[in-house]
């Protein structure tokens, strides 16, 4: 009968002392299942980094060459508009004269090139920031300014900016292979627009880890105007010069206005088609970095949570340990 009674009485403590220990091994283990779940899913993230990593840097060493086999087919029309081009080296005075009179206030026309996707680092921001630039100063001169974007992701940030001044947005230019079929096709749509001159802002690649911004300035040499007779002008109207004196030097054949507008076209075309493939491959630089960057990021997470799971789970088991050696002692004493 007594030892029946002490094994009750040592049940009855050890329920009394297991209710708070109970209690907190509940609260204990929903905290280390938190952990647990972090650490999985900052797990699952790294994953997803890696190989966006690994996809981008296949997608840039694409774009690289083609980048190196359409460079210079881009640059090569840049003499149609430098007068410098056909000057004398270092002749001030013959630069003077083959550089057209500007009017006091032209219409420009920004062309911002950014991505349609993002996980890309700054390089849509750095063109954003460089149209912000151009038209500041721009408007400072009192010209008359217009933006196009090529791309999705500088929508946004030009909306916010200049909401009047954004006319157009071409977006999915990039969800095929860049082609100068593709180049022309946007080209047509700029040379659509008024301007005197156009402004090409975009990125251009330099390494796998680094790109500048810059701005390449076409100016307006030829229009449709051009190939209006004097029957399709209404009275009073006349057209609007657009040549450029240093072109002089060059040999056109046939020597007419449609030659001059096919190679305003063909130029823009040329120049724009460099610049995309400079963006493209800039674009997936910054992706294949910014993804390296993440998934570094993410495994120092995993570490500083795997480092705090051991000690919180260590902790709980060294709290229950305590409150079962100090419950035993207690019964007997």
């Amino acid at each position: 009968f007594v030892e029946l009674s002490q094994h009750e009485t040592m049940l009855a403590a050890l329920r009394v002392a297991g209710r708070p220990i109970a209690r907190r091994q509940k609260r204990g283990m929903a905290t280390l299942n938190e952990l647990k779940k972090r650490i999985e899913t900052t797990k699952n993230i790294r994953k997803i980094t890696s190989s966006m990593k690994m996809v981008s840097a296949a997608k840039m060493r694409g774009d690289q060459a083609r980048l190196e086999a359409g460079r210079l087919f881009g640059r090569s029309m840049v003499p149609v508009f430098e007068p410098t081009s056909v000057a004398a080296e270092d002749d001030e005075e013959e630069v003077e004269e083959l550089v057209p009179e500007q009017k006091a206030s032209r219409d420009v026309l920004i062309v911002a090139i950014s991505s349609d996707r993002g996980l890309c680092g700054g390089v849509n921001s750095a063109v954003s920031r460089m149209v912000r630039n151009e038209v500041e100063r721009l408007r400072a001169q009192k010209h008359n300014v217009e933006i196009l974007v090529v791309g999705d992701k500088g929508r946004a940030q030009i909306t916010r900016a200049y909401p009047s001044l954004l006319s157009l947005v071409l977006d999915e230019a990039w969800k095929s292979a860049l082609n100068f079929a593709t180049s022309s096709a946007v080209a047509e749509v700029v040379a659509s627009h008024n301007f005197d001159e156009v402004r090409i802002v975009h990125n251009v690649f330099k390494s796998a880890i680094s790109y500048d911004t810059v701005t390449q300035v076409i100016p307006r040499f030829a229009t449709y105007d051009d190939l209006k007779t004097d029957e399709d002008y209404a009275e009073g109207e006349e057209p609007t010069p657009h040549g450029l004196n240093h072109l002089a030097v060059y040999d056109v054949e046939p020597d007419d206005e449609l030659a001059m507008v096919n190679l305003f076209e063909f130029t823009l075309s040329s120049v724009l088609h460099g610049a995309f493939l400079d963006n493209l491959a800039a674009e997936q630089s910054a992706r294949m970095t910014a993804m390296d960057n993440a998934s570094k990021n993410a495994g120092e997470m995993i570490d500083r949570l795997t480092l705090q799971y051991n000690r919180l789970r260590q902790a709980k088991i060294t709290t229950e340990l305590i409150e079962i050696i100090s419950g035993a002692e207690s019964l007997k004493g």
